[in-house]
C-alpha cells in the first residue's frame, strides 16, 4: 500500500480492511512515498504493533518518487508468491485475497487475476448516495490469451483498477514492474506488461470499493477541461503504442482499435479547437458591432 499524506480515518480503513481478509496468510508493506504529515508516523505505529504481518518502507532521504516507484519498491521488497496493491483511501472486500489465490493457484499458467470494483459513494453516510458495482465484461473463470485483455484495454473499455489485481511476483519482476515515466494511468502499464505474455484469468463479482470522494486524483482528473483530458489520454497511448513496437507485437486488431481511439481522441481535438476559434471570432465580430453602436449613438447624440 503505497500512500503520500491520506486523511487518517481513510488509511485506517483501508489498513482494516487488509485485516479483515478471510485469506490469513498475508503481509502489508506500506509505502510511505514522502509523506509530510502524521501519516508516516501512522504507518510506522502499525508496523511496531503488527511487526509479524505489517512493514514499513520508505524510498531512500524520504524522498516522494511518485506512485509506480512506491509500488515498485513494495514489488521489490515482498516475500510472497503473490503481490496485490492498495490506495491509501480505497478498500478491499474480505473475500478478496482468499479468492484470487485460489484462482493462481488454479490456472498456474495464468500471472495475474482481477474481477469487478464498487464505486463507492456512500462512504461518508451521504443520504440518497447509491454504491455502482462494476462488472467485468470479458470470460469468467477461464485462462483468456495473452493480448486478450490489451485489446479491451485499448479500446478504454472498462477494466479493473489496480486495486483489484493480484499478481504473481516472478511475473511482474521479470516485466519490470510498472513504469515510473509515466504520471498519467500509470497503474495500468503493469496490466499491459503481464497482459501481454501471460494468460489472464477475470472473475466475476466484486472484489474491493473505490472511494469516490474530491481530493482523490480521479476526481482532479475530472475537473481538468476536455481538451486536457484528451491530451493526456493521447499521451497514454502514444506510451501504449511504443510499447506494442518494443515488444513486437504485432497483432492487427489490437493495432486497429488502438489506431481507431486515437483518431478518435484527435478529431475531438479538432472539433474543439475550430469550435474555439469560431466562438472567438464570434465575439470579436460582437465586440465590433457594441463598439460601432456605440459609436453611431455618440454621433447622433451630437
Amino acid at each position: 500500500m503505497n500512500f503520500l499524506n491520506p486523511p487518517e480515518y481513510f488509511f485506517r480503513e483501508a489498513i482494516e480492511s487488509v485485516f479483515a481478509q478471510t485469506y490469513g496468510r498475508w503481509e502489508l508493506l506500506l509505502v510511505d512515498d514522502g509523506s509530510t504529515e502524521a501519516s508516516t508516523a501512522f504507518a510506522q505505529e502499525y508496523a511496531q504493533q503488527f511487526p509479524d504481518r505489517v512493514r514499513y518502507l520508505e524510498h531512500p532521504g524520504h524522498q516522494n518518487r511518485g506512485m509506480s516507484a512506491s509500488r515498485n519498491l513494495g514489488i521489490q521488497q515482498a516475500k510472497g508468491t503473490y503481490v496485490a496493491f492498495l490506495d491509501a483511501d480505497d478498500v478491499w472486500l474480505p473475500h478478496k485475497l482468499e479468492k484470487q489465490v485460489a484462482v493462481l493457484e488454479s490456472y498456474p499458467e495464468a500471472a495475474i487475476t482481477f474481477g469487478g470494483k464498487i464505486h463507492w459513494y456512500s462512504w461518508n453516510g451521504e443520504k440518497g448516495a447509491i454504491d455502482k458495482p462494476v462488472e467485468i465484461r470479458l470470460p469468467h473463470n477461464t485462462p483468456l490469451p495473452p493480448l486478450t485483455t490489451i485489446r479491451d484495454y485499448v479500446q478504454w473499455n472498462v477494466i479493473s483498477g489496480v486495486c483489484g489485481i493480484l499478481i504473481r511476483r516472478d511475473a511482474a519482476i521479470r516485466v519490470g514492474g510498472f513504469d515510473e515515466s509515466l504520471t498519467y494511468c500509470e497503474d495500468q502499464s503493469i496490466n499491459y506488461k503481464i497482459s501481454a505474455r501471460y494468460p489472464t484469468v477475470v472473475t466475476p463479482g466484486q472484489d474491493w470499493k473505490y472511494r469516490r470522494h474530491p481530493h482523490s486524483l480521479s476526481y482532479t482528473y475530472r475537473t481538468f477541461a476536455l481538451d486536457k483530458k484528451i491530451a493526456l489520454e493521447l499521451h497514454f497511448l502514444k506510451w501504449v503504442s511504443n510499447f506494442l513496437k518494443q515488444n513486437h507485437i504485432d497483432d492487427a486488431g489490437i493495432w486497429r482499435d488502438l489506431y481507431r481511439t486515437q483518431r478518435s481522441m484527435r478529431m475531438q481535438l479538432v472539433e474543439m479547437r475550430v469550435s474555439e476559434g469560431m466562438s472567438r471570432q464570434i465575439r470579436a465580430i460582437r465586440k465590433l458591432f457594441r463598439s460601432a453602436r456605440s459609436g453611431n449613438r455618440a454621433l447622433a447624440e451630437q
